[in-house]
C-alpha cells in the first residue's frame, strides 16, 4: 500500500511540474497604440502539429515581452483538433488602433472563432469581417 501511495505521489508531481505549456509562439505583428502605452500583438500559437495551431491577438503593455500564453482578446483556428488537416489555412488577422482605447480587428469571414472579447485592458474591440 505504501508503494502505491508513493507511486501516486510521484506521478502527481510529474504531472504538476512537468506538463507546462509546450507551445511555440511566432509573433506576426505588433502594433502600438497611438500613445504608445499598449500594443496589440498578432501571433501564431502552435502546440505540436500544424492542426494544433491558431492565430491569436493579445493586448499587452507596450513594455511586456512577447506572448507566452493564449491570446487575451481574440483566437481563431483550432487548438482542439476539430478542423480536418486539409481545412487548416493561415488566417490573416489585421489590427488597427482607432484611438488609445479602441482597436479594430479584421479577419476573414467563415473563420472558426474560439475567443472574441469586446473589451480587454480598457480597450474596446471592434471586429470586422473581410471577404
Amino acid at each position: 500500500m505504501r508503494r502505491l501511495s508513493l507511486f501516486a505521489t510521484f506521478v502527481a508531481c510529474i504531472v504538476a511540474c512537468g506538463c507546462g505549456d509546450l507551445c511555440d509562439y511566432a509573433v506576426v505583428s505588433e502594433t502600438k497604440s497611438p500613445d504608445g502605452k499598449l500594443k496589440a500583438v498578432v501571433f501564431d500559437r502552435g502546440c505540436g502539429t500544424p492542426i494544433d495551431s491558431s492565430e491569436q491577438v493579445s493586448i499587452l503593455s507596450s513594455s511586456a515581452s512577447s506572448p507566452s500564453d493564449r491570446g487575451n482578446a481574440f483566437i481563431v483556428g483550432d487548438e482542439n483538433h476539430a478542423v480536418p488537416t486539409e481545412a487548416k489555412l493561415q488566417i490573416e488577422i489585421k489590427v488597427t488602433w482607432e484611438s488609445n482605447t479602441s482597436l479594430s480587428v479584421s479577419y476573414p469571414k467563415n473563420t472558426q472563432v474560439s475567443l472574441k472579447k469586446p473589451t480587454v485592458a480598457g480597450v474596446s474591440i471592434r471586429y470586422v469581417l473581410t471577404p
